[in-house]
């Protein structure tokens, strides 16, 4: 049955002029895509994804668009989705029939002549009007008798309408293959507007960053990699991971830092717009103390309390805490500061993130120090 179906879809010709629009889907839409077409719902998808179903349903908007599957019916978008994966990329589209889908084809002889006939508009993505205006019946009689008895028929169960679409589908073009030029036939001029590359404006992703948190030094040695460029694959070779886990990493750097790039571009505008993206935020995450400790001078004394207060800055800590360990108010120690940047002409930075915050502060009180010991030996 599969050999017939493989012979078929062989025959199906592909226009040179067009490129396969599966190829400017993101890595993770590509997975989603191959999910969905093997039948799985959106629960099942979120869940072997490790996302949310309002991710997944993202996901499935943006592939859409780039397939030029559109329209408002699911059960359309989700057929067109599967007859282009089918005739671009066959051998995985066979490879994803399971053992009980090969057994279970046989319920489809169970339909009766009406319902086959419904069925066979409804894979080739007829809209419910449609179905009915061809058969001269309701929609109503369409949606809640027909198609319910056919995926009664076909023990299809649950809620999920993507999950029930695709398997009534799969199970009808492999108990028919013949229908599948047909098929085809209804979607090919779809990909003519897929394909293209867009830009993507990267201003209003940028106004929205804000990288407060640290990074894990896995985090950071993924980011370095992102901005020299390259594929999901070929970043993730480089730090001899796997993608999946290069996709925890990038998940944990955009959660950290509110970066929300969105997946509907084609891969070289999203690695370009990612590249300009991660850049950024790296800059805004890193205080440049150069220009700070050029302009230190620490050629006055400080008090010994100040002394203290500037071991205490070198070893690092909020000020909160340095308060505590000190045992004074942290407006007390807010003077100390003042009184230590005065004599010693030190002028910290202001806003971005607080840890690098805390760093830059170390830095420049540790060079601050090395300088005043350099002046008095």
């Amino acid at each position: 049955m599969l050999k017939n179906l493989e012979e078929i879809i062989n025959t199906i010709q592909l226009p040179s002029s067009k490129p396969n629009p599966f190829e400017i889907l993101t890595e993770t839409e590509f997975d989603v895509v191959g999910l969905l077409i093997k039948g799985c719902g959106n629960l099942e998808i979120s869940e072997i994804q490790y996302t949310s179903r309002n991710t997944v349903r993202t996901h499935l908007k943006n592939i859409y668009s780039k397939l030029g599957v559109l329209g408002k019916d699911t059960h359309r978008k989700d057929g067109k989705a599967t007859i282009l994966y089918m005739v671009y990329h066959p051998k995985s589209f066979l490879d994803s029939y399971t053992k009980k889908e090969l057994e279970n084809v046989k319920l489809i002889d169970n339909l009766t002549p009406r319902q086959l006939n419904v069925l066979e508009y409804y894979a080739m993505g007829f809209s419910y009007k449609k179905i009915a205006d061809k058969l001269k019946i309701s929609k109503k009689t369409v949606k809640e008798l027909h198609l319910f008895n056919i995926f009664y028929k076909l023990s299809l169960k649950g809620k999920d309408i993507h999950k029930k679409n695709i398997k009534a589908m799969r199970s009808y073009i492999l108990r028919y293959p013949e229908i599948i030029p047909s098929l085809y036939s209804q979607v090919k001029h779809f990909t003519a507007n897929s394909g293209k590359c867009h830009h993507i404006d990267i201003e209003p992703i940028l106004s929205n960053i804000a990288p407060s948190q640290n990074l894990t030094p896995r985090e950071l040695e993924a980011l370095d990699e992102i901005i020299k460029g390259g594929s999901n694959e070929e970043i993730a070779h480089r730090l001899f991971i796997e993608r999946s886990t290069l996709r925890t990493h990038i998940r944990g750097i955009n959660k950290k830092w509110h970066i929300e790039l969105s997946g509907a571009n084609s891969d070289e505008a999203v690695r370009t717009a990612r590249q300009q993206i991660y850049t950024k935020a790296l800059e805004m995450y890193k205080i440049e103390i150069g220009p700070i400790l050029s302009n230190i001078t620490p050629s006055q004394d400080l008090t010994p309390k100040e002394l203290e207060i500037l071991d205490g800055l070198i070893e690092g800590g909020s000020n909160k805490k340095l308060a505590d360990r000190f045992f004074i108010s942290k407006n007390t120690l807010r003077s100390h500061i003042q009184g230590i940047n005065k004599k010693w002409d030190i002028v910290l930075p202001s806003g971005g993130n607080h840890e690098a915050m805390l760093t830059a502060r170390q830095q420049i009180y540790t060079k601050a120090l090395e300088m005043r010991l350099n002046s008095k030996s």
